[in-house]
C-alpha cells in the first residue's frame, strides 16, 4: 500500500510494548496502529507525532523511506 516504512515493530519490542500499550499512550485505537505497523494503513501527521512522542523518538526515527526511493 504504501512506500513508507515504520520501525513500530522493533520499537515495540525494545520497550517490551504491545500494540496496545501503544494505543493506551496515545489514545490511537489498538487497531489502527496494528493496521500502520503492518503497513496497511497510512499514519496521518497528527497520528505520527502521537506514536514518536509516546516511543520517545523523532518521526524520523520511526517512518521512513526505502534506500531505493531517495535516489
Amino acid at each position: 500500500m504504501s512506500y513508507v516504512k515504520n520501525r513500530i515493530s522493533r520499537l515495540l519490542f525494545e520497550r517490551g510494548w504491545i500494540d496496545g500499550e501503544l494505543a493506551g499512550r496515545t489514545g490511537i485505537s489498538r487497531e489502527r496502529i496494528n493496521r500502520i505497523k503492518n503497513r496497511r494503513a497510512r499514519p496521518t501527521v497528527g497520528e505520527a507525532l502521537l506514536i514518536s512522542g509516546a516511543l520517545h523518538v523523532s518521526v524520523t526515527d520511526i517512518f521512513f523511506l526505502p534506500e531505493d526511493m531517495l535516489a
